[in-house]
């Protein structure tokens, strides 16, 4: 049951980037959106996820960190495609 509910909050906090994703796509608008604080919340996924990875290798935190991380490059991408 603790590991059912250690996933469940991964993909949770996996997917918090989403709905700011969807906006941004469906709005083209940026003007909401901190690229400072994007590439800090980018990178410290990612460095997690690489000592996660090297370290415990908890599926939970790997579920989160890969999916998080790459949710917030793509809204890194869409700041750059849509900035005026």
């Amino acid at each position: 049951m603790i590991e059912l509910i250690g996933h469940l909050g991964a993909l949770l906090l996996a997917f918090s980037s989403a709905p700011q994703l969807y906006k941004t796509f469906v709005t083209k608008e940026i003007s909401g959106l901190s690229l400072p604080m994007l590439l800090l919340w980018a990178f410290g996924c990612l460095f997690m996820g690489i000592y996660v990875l090297y370290t415990t290798q908890q599926a939970p935190l790997l579920i989160n960190y890969s999916l998080n991380t790459t949710l917030v490059f793509l809204n890194i991408v869409l700041y750059f495609l849509y900035k005026k």
